[in-house]
């Protein structure tokens, strides 16, 4: 249900996966795309959003986190 609570349909989903993470509520996160241009990470077991990028110029269509974690890369369509 969390990634329609704007109404708007995702193009990709990423889990949070560092088990590493000494803060065990970061383990806890999901990454959306969506095709109104945002991008929306979600603490799922709050349903709460903690972040959101505007990308409306850049449509985002999929994401990926870095091998440890620390970093989010978007890819998109870019309208000239």
């Amino acid at each position: 249900n969390l990634p329609y609570l704007l109404g708007y349909p995702v193009t990709c989903l990423k889990f949070y996966g560092n088990k590493d993470d000494v803060r065990v509520d970061h383990q806890k996160m999901l990454a959306a795309t969506y095709t109104a241009g945002y991008v929306k990470v979600w603490h799922y077991p709050t349903q709460q959003c903690v972040f959101t990028f505007d990308e409306k110029e850049r449509q985002p269509l999929a994401l990926d986190f870095n091998c440890n974690y620390t970093r989010l890369y978007v890819a998109g369509k870019i309208f000239c």
